[in-house]
């Protein structure tokens, strides 16, 4: 009895640092202004991701402590692939130009903290979310509400940007913004997360989440939810992050074809989602977010430098992978691969975007470029298993469907946008509590005969 107790003990500890790392790495970031008297001129110190990393760091290790002293871990065919995409991005880390770059992440000139050993706590979160996470209402609250600041945050940000001035989308030292006042960011969506691109994937991760709870459980601090993290989604004005949702929500109302009890929560949902863009897009013709909507499908998009370059960045990450199929270049190299190998393009690329490239915009692309094609598929297998062990589930588990989607949607967006430490924990938690069988707060049955049913089943730790 004693050795139970000491297990659930375990349990609880590792669910709750679990919905802690969901909470907190997304939202960590250090003063500028602290931060301002221990930099020096050689290095610039990154706010956003070294708090992030040194927090999953310190997270990542906890779990893995208690994980091994549990001895709970299934080992299934998830489980192998998930040791041999980490094994092969070992031997990409060990026979890369710089090895420690590759383990680490990061280096004086560059890197987003997300080397080998990076990934390796991914594959943690993956794991301990898939044996212990839990789900209950009162944690879906707190994990809203503790994230609201972040939302909150960027409408403050949109609100003030959007007024029409000389300094509305550039570098503005005497912004009402410290980040932007002290660090001479641009004047984007960015929060606490460091860029718009990223808040649109984490925004699009919990949208879809909290909207398919609401429409299939009828809880209204759901509602709540969905339509706080729509508002950010739609000012971040990321469009890969839109048509991942998009897809998301065209896969519930689907559902909502086969479930009647679906429809009227989803209608109203539609209703006031529609209420909320007209809201933020009330001015037209000075306002970025209408402006930016015009710009998905648009044949200019289609051009290699059209839209943000992305057919360009996919073709240059493509002529990388041809040259290194099995081993990759190694975590975080992708940049160097290009001004290496790729130099006439990368100078083209320069000249016609202003800016360089460290990432393929495309996640599995990218996997592709840093670990070799193996590991590209390796960590598709990874994923298409988890989606396909939930099928079966799908029709009586809310929890489970919300979190279908919800990798639906990051899957769809990461076609375009990239990994980062700042939502990549949060993904690789879902997917894991998807592959797993503990995701369960409310059953919905489908309907018998004309009627419907709602049975509530929280599930609860023992005490």
């Amino acid at each position: 009895m004693e050795m139970e107790v000491k297990r659930y003990s375990r349990a609880w500890w590792i669910d709750a640092i679990l919905w802690f790392a969901m909470a907190s790495i997304p939202l960590i970031i250090l003063p500028p202004w602290i931060v301002d008297f221990i930099e020096n001129n050689k290095y610039k110190i990154d706010i956003f991701d070294l708090p992030k990393f040194v927090l999953i760091c310190l997270i990542g290790l906890t779990l893995f402590i208690l994980i091994i002293i549990d001895k709970k871990v299934k080992r299934d065919l998830i489980f192998w692939l998930l040791m041999a995409w980490l094994g092969q991005l070992l031997l990409a880390s060990l026979f890369s130009q710089n090895m420690f770059l590759a383990l680490g992440g990061s280096e004086i000139n560059g890197g987003r903290a997300e080397g080998f050993i990076t990934f390796c706590f991914y594959a943690i979160f993956f794991l301990s979310a898939r044996e212990y996470l839990r789900f209950s209402f009162r944690k879906l609250i707190i994990l809203g509400l503790c994230l609201l600041p972040m939302i909150t945050y960027g409408l403050v940000q949109f609100y003030s940007y959007n007024i029409a001035t000389p300094n509305s989308l550039s570098e503005n030292p005497n912004s009402w913004d410290p980040l932007v006042r002290y660090r001479n960011f641009p004047q984007l969506i960015f929060t606490t997360i460091g860029n718009p691109n990223f808040v649109g994937t984490f925004s699009a991760l919990f949208f879809v989440l909290f909207t398919t709870l609401f429409v299939a459980l009828k809880r209204w601090f759901f509602l709540f939810f969905a339509i706080a993290f729509f508002a950010l989604l739609l000012v971040c004005q990321t469009r890969s992050a839109w048509v991942g949702s998009g897809a998301a929500i065209l896969l519930l109302t689907a559902f909502s074809l086969i479930n009647r009890s679906f429809r009227i929560p989803l209608l109203l949902l539609t209703v006031l989602l529609v209420f909320t863009s007209l809201l933020l897009t009330r001015n037209k013709p000075n306002n970025t977010v209408y402006a930016k909507s015009k710009t998905i499908f648009t044949k200019k998009n289609l051009d290699k430098y059209g839209g943000s370059g992305r057919i360009m960045i996919w073709n240059i990450t493509g002529k990388i992978i041809a040259k290194h199929p099995l081993l990759g270049v190694g975590p975080e190299h992708l940049r160097k691969a290009i001004s290496k190998e790729q130099p006439a393009l990368k100078k083209e690329y320069l000249r016609n975007k202003g800016t360089g490239i460290d990432r393929a915009h495309n996640e599995l692309l990218h996997m592709a470029a840093i670990g070799g094609i193996p590991a590209a598929l390796l960590f598709l297998g990874i994923v298409i298993l988890s989606l396909y062990s939930a099928l079966p589930k799908l029709k009586d588990n809310a929890m489970i469907l919300a979190l279908f989607l919800s990798i639906i949607a990051y899957g769809v967006q990461s076609l375009f946008n990239i990994s980062v430490i700042a939502v990549a924990p949060v993904f690789w938690i879902m997917l894991g509590a998807l592959a797993g069988k503990q995701a369960k707060l409310t059953s919905f049955p489908y309907e018998n005969k004309g009627q419907s049913t709602v049975e509530e089943t929280q599930t609860v730790h023992p005490s």
